[in-house]
């Protein structure tokens, strides 16, 4: 059995969500830690509650997936936030991993596919994430104000069905590239949304994690940095 570690964050007013929820995924299945399954409403109720939680996951011998909520204190909380984008923020300075994936239209898509531009922005969300929802439409407003020598990616873990469900009532104009949950891994997200800018050398220049006024001020600040560093 293979066993990841992931976190959520569970507090009602916390900015970023913590963690790769799959609660519209029929291969999850998620129970206590006495060994109850629970009902999806139930764990969307738990985690949205003032106990704090780490999710382990259980990759199960039928290719499924069993998740364990176990309840951690505030420091352990607090602690694991830490390590987690330390993690993400020394990414800052590195290549982005080689991927090979695709996007919502099922076109290829690999860490080599815009070297041309002069800046490629990453938004890394999923489609039940409160506040990446929320930042979506100031996400379309900076599309619109760098038509050009910008590309805006947005890796989800969540497929391309669930993708599909989610545009029908929610329009998100950057290129939504699907199931990219290894590459999420790869470059450390443990909190969404994240935002990776990058140069056109490939490099990752700025890491920005979570969702506010200010998130999206400071993305707008360090794209026109990079188009004039390249011009």
């Amino acid at each position: 059995m293979r066993i990841n570690f992931l976190l959520i964050l569970v507090l009602v007013l916390a900015v970023p969500c913590y963690g790769q929820l799959h609660l519209d995924d029929p291969d999850y299945t998620y129970q206590s830690v006495d060994g109850k399954v629970l009902e999806k409403s139930k764990v969307n109720d738990l985690l949205h509650s003032r106990q704090h939680y780490s999710l382990k996951e259980t990759a199960t011998d039928d290719g499924k997936f069993l998740v364990t909520l176990v309840p951690i204190t505030n420091k352990e909380f607090h602690q694991i936030i830490r390590e987690k984008k330390r993690l993400a923020r020394e990414m800052k300075g590195e290549k982005v991993p080689d991927y090979s994936l695709e996007d919502q239209q099922g076109e290829p898509i690999t860490n080599h596919t815009f070297d041309y531009q002069k800046v490629t922005v990453y938004n890394f969300w999923f489609t039940t994430c409160p506040h990446c929802i929320e930042e979506i439409p100031k996400l379309n407003e900076i599309v619109k104000e760098f038509p050009e020598d910008v590309t805006f990616i947005a890796p989800t873990f969540n497929t391309h069905t669930q993708v599909a469900n989610f545009l029908k009532d929610n329009r998100f104009d950057y290129q939504i590239v699907t199931s990219a949950k290894s590459l999420a891994q790869d470059m450390h997200i443990r909190s969404y949304p994240s935002h990776y800018l990058i140069d056109q050398e490939g490099v990752i220049r700025k890491v920005i994690i979570g969702s506010s006024n200010h998130v999206i001020r400071k993305v707008k600040r360090n794209i026109r940095k990079l188009l004039k560093e390249a011009s």
